[in-house]
């Protein structure tokens, strides 16, 4: 068995929220703590609400971060520099230390202080996010300059091919996000006939598309329906408004946001589906809780994830990306299969569909990974 105590692994993150990437990234690092490794996260902004941080793990915060609506070349300079001189600082104390970034920022001040190795952990669409970004320049060539980079699934790695030669693309690794709990051998939450669907997540419609599912279900007025939002975020003033609008309030339960989404749908009796209807996601790791769950899942073929992770009939269903008006159609059919009784799933395939995602099979990866570059 490997044992890292001789080296130290630092996270850096621009913001640490409540989101399904701070969590897999929790799950990460008591893994490798339990293999030895020394941990370390620092964050550029710990946001008021945040899920808690590993007791195992040294934590930093360099208070750098910059909101998007105040950027501008003064402040984003100046933010630069005293991360680059704080972030030099801080890591004089840890051993043989690798680099992972979560996000562009913190790489490109790693790669200006030259830190080595330096790994790039992507967790959304090159095509939709990076490549439309004002700093895609940068972030091309940050993607080369890389030592190692780590994507999600199979989707993700087949943009690296496509924006980057083959050189970037042999240097970039599939590895899964880890279940933020164990799942497995639960009892399924899985309760088909029971008309409920649910939506986990953050409240963001720009990315999200939550008015999609709403809109759909709206169509069904004949049905006995319930939908359940698990979730915050700012646009949830407008999706209340829009349910209102759609005279569907009193089939949508507003549940806010929840440390355990899984026992509070075990409260409220089982799930038909779990639902997302986003433009594009990174790995939603919702679906593959969800499925652990044994839960089937109904979702956007959007770039990139759910095709990585849903198997159309099996574990899922997949609506094609196409325009509003033909994605909503559609899921209002799904929505009326269920409602009906045509959509039944094998909750044991369901389960098996996601073991790779076992946290001891991904930090496994993860050592072999960081072995491959020891100094």
């Amino acid at each position: 068995m490997t044992n890292g105590r001789d080296r130290s692994i630092v996270f850096l993150c621009a913001s640490y929220g409540t989101g399904g990437m701070e969590t897999c990234l929790n799950v990460l690092a008591e893994g490798l703590v339990k293999r030895g490794f020394s941990v370390i996260f620092i964050l550029g902004e710990l946001r008021k609400e945040h899920i808690p941080l590993p007791k195992e793990v040294d934590v930093h915060v360099l208070n750098r971060y910059v909101k998007p609506d105040q950027r501008t070349v003064f402040t984003l300079t100046s933010s630069f520099l005293n991360a680059r001189k704080k972030l030099a600082k801080i890591v004089r104390v840890y051993s043989k230390p690798i680099f992972i970034c979560m996000d562009m920022y913190p790489a490109w001040v790693c790669y200006s202080l030259r830190f080595k190795p330096l790994f790039l952990w992507l967790h959304f669409s090159i095509d939709r996010v990076f490549a439309v970004s004002k700093t895609w320049v940068v972030n091309r060539f940050l993607i080369r300059a890389a030592d190692a980079v780590v994507v999600l699934g199979a989707s993700m790695k087949e943009e690296i091919r496509n924006f980057f030669k083959e050189d970037v693309y042999k240097k970039t690794f599939i590895i899964p996000n880890p279940l933020t709990i164990n799942h497995f051998g639960l009892q399924s939450l899985y309760s088909p006939g029971c008309n409920r669907f649910v939506y986990v997540g953050r409240l963001y419609n720009k990315q999200k598309r939550i008015d999609r599912m709403l809109k759909a279900l709206s169509a069904l007025k004949d049905f006995n329906w319930e939908l359940v939002i698990v979730g915050d975020g700012s646009d949830r003033e407008y999706l209340v408004d829009l349910a209102r609008t759609l005279r569907i309030s009193n089939r949508v339960s507003w549940a806010g946001w929840q440390s355990n989404p899984w026992d509070y749908i075990k409260e409220k009796g089982g799930v038909e589906a779990v639902l997302l209807t986003s433009d594009y996601e990174g790995y939603p790791t919702v679906l593959v809780e969800a499925m652990a769950n044994g839960i089937p899942c109904v979702a956007v073929d959007c770039p990139t994830g759910p095709s990585d992770i849903i198997e159309d009939g099996v574990n899922g269903i997949l609506i094609p990306l196409t325009s509003d008006e033909e994605i909503i159609e559609r899921l209002r059919e799904v929505f009326e299969g269920f409602l009906e009784g045509k959509f039944v799933f094998d909750e044991k395939k369901i389960r098996n569909s996601v073991v790779e995602h076992d946290p001891s099979v991904v930090v496994e990866k993860w050592i072999e990974l960081i072995e491959k570059h020891k100094a």
